[in-house]
């Protein structure tokens, strides 16, 4: 009886914690006005539209992305596909207008904001490192560096100033090996030292081949950086929003009454940090995961992923109006606009949520929808590389190589490309090329896929359809009428669609290329 007494008690006394524990974790809690759902959130909140609009907008969305669906297979008409699409499109803004006049921001949180500017002498190597997840840049006629960062404080009463003090941008000017990594000559001299050490001179042959393959590794992991090793630059860091610099996590929810809600985390402190920059400089931004608007600038820059603190699946991520070469380094970039100069893209890997659900049926895994990438306008060579997503491509003028493995790509060719040899490369997603008549009939066109389909409302006169072999099968459509005209000629056509499978030397003219998913070419008038 004793022990009866003592169990009941010791499990009561656990309740009693575990409740109180579970009100410790939802302390901070909010509550929306009844019938309403989440429309977006962001950090420490949510803004709530009603029930009827919400359901309303993500039927739309639903609709819209089922017929993208369809067209991909091929199931459905492409051009009337294509009408209804814009024309859900347009429902889909009016309804974004209209929940915009409604909507409303929820959070358990005060909400307190301060912003301080800071101004720092430019180095004589005009380069700039930058470490910020939430990042603008903007050109000036300014000789140095100015820097406006706005701080951001979740708290339930105004905080102390020591607590915005301890938010700030850190400016140092120093060979920064550790965010870029080191030239090949110190790396080679550092080596050199080891192997003349105790542990360099027992090492096998097998063991050098093996370090030398490593080392190998780890310098290719730099070569993004390669021009900043080396150097005295200047370096700008956001501090005071890191764990390890006194930052939290803070759990809420925050719900609606017959609606929606949600439970989650976000950080207490945060910032975005607003960058001018002189002309005529070098610039690499370490982090780019929360947000990115880069408008106007003059220079040579690098957007890259590594470093990064925190992310935002539904953050933006734009670069308009730069003067010089480009390099998007696995940085979630979804519109890149007016570029005059190269531009490379290196995304590796697409940035979006995913998780597993659970039901009586077991367990599925999954990853949400990839994001639109819009880039137009660029007045120079476009290399691309993609995992995936949802591919626009306009108004290139200079060469283009382009992969995106399993991903939708969409060209619209205004007019006719640079010389030179052009390549749209897939494993199996749908490639779709559109343009006006005249255009179209003044390229090249290399079509080919080992199984999947091909259409094209261009003449037989322009492109002429081909069954061939490189040793795998492919069907395709080339040039009706080819460089050499002769029995032989095909052959010639076959060896130049060897060297394009991977991007070698060859004629002018442009390849599209997937494997098992559909390619489309198509007049609009």
């Amino acid at each position: 009886m004793i022990r009866i007494s003592v169990w009941l008690f010791s499990f009561c006394l656990l309740l009693s914690r575990f409740s109180a524990a579970q009100d410790d974790l939802w302390k901070h809690h909010a509550k929306a006005p009844p019938k309403h759902a989440i429309h977006r959130s962001e950090p420490g909140g949510a803004w709530f539209v009603p029930m009827e609009l919400h359901e309303r907008y993500q039927a739309l969305k639903s609709q819209t992305a089922s017929l993208a669906v369809e067209i991909e297979a091929g199931r459905v008409d492409g051009n009337a596909a294509l009408q209804e699409i814009a024309h859900m499109e347009a429902e889909l803004a009016s309804l974004e207008r209209e929940i915009a006049a409604v909507e409303v921001f929820v959070s358990p949180f005060k909400v307190f904001r301060q912003t301080d500017t800071y101004e720092f002498p430019l180095g004589e190597q005009r380069m700039v490192l930058i470490q910020a997840d939430g990042i603008r840049v903007r050109s000036w006629d300014g000789n140095g560096i100015r820097c406006e960062l706005q701080k951001t404080v979740l708290a339930e009463t105004q905080p102390a100033a020591e607590v915005f003090e301890k938010i700030a941008v850190k400016h140092e000017n120093r060979v920064a090996a550790d965010l870029v990594g080191e030239t090949d000559s110190e790396r080679q001299a550092r080596e050199d030292l080891f192997m003349q050490s105790s542990d360099g001179k027992a090492m096998t042959a097998e063991q050098r081949v093996n370090r030398d393959e490593l080392l190998k590794e780890i310098a290719d992991s730099w070569r993004t950086f390669t021009a900043f090793q080396g150097k005295s630059i200047d370096v700008l860091k956001v501090e005071g929003i890191a764990w390890q610099e006194g930052n939290e996590h803070i759990s809420y929810r925050i719900d609606s009454e017959g609606g929606s809600g949600r439970a989650g985390s976000t950080w207490k402190n945060a910032a975005e940090l607003t960058v001018y920059l002189p002309a005529d400089i070098h610039a690499t931004i370490q982090g780019c995961q929360t947000m990115v608007d880069v408008d106007g600038f003059r220079g040579s820059l690098i957007l890259s992923h590594i470093n990064s603190l925190d992310r935002d699946y539904h953050g933006s991520f734009t670069v308009r109006n730069v003067h010089g070469a480009l390099l998007i380094d696995a940085a979630p970039i979804r519109l890149i606009s007016n570029v005059t100069g190269t531009v490379v893209v290196q995304s590796f890997s697409e940035a979006r949520n995913g998780g597993t659900h659970h039901s009586d049926k077991g367990r599925r895994m999954y990853t949400d929808n990839s994001s639109q990438t819009v880039i137009e306008n660029i007045k120079g060579d476009l290399t691309a590389e993609y995992l995936t997503g949802h591919l626009q491509l306009d108004a290139v003028t200079g060469t283009m190589n382009i992969t995106n493995r399993h991903g939708t790509t969409e060209l619209t060719l205004t007019e006719t490309p640079a010389a030179g040899p052009h390549r749209l490369a897939s494993e199996s997603g749908r490639i779709s090329i559109s343009g006006d008549k005249a255009t179209l009939h003044k390229v090249r066109w290399y079509l080919a896929s080992q199984c999947g389909e091909l259409e094209t409302n261009l003449p037989d006169s322009v492109v002429k359809n081909v069954m061939f072999t490189s040793g795998e099968p492919w069907h395709g459509l080339f040039p009706a009428s080819g460089e050499d005209d002769s029995p032989l000629g095909i052959f010639q056509e076959i060896n130049r669609f060897k060297a394009a499978l991977n991007n070698g030397e060859r004629t002018p003219g442009f390849d599209v290329i997937s494997r098992a998913g559909r390619i489309s070419l198509q007049s609009t008038d």
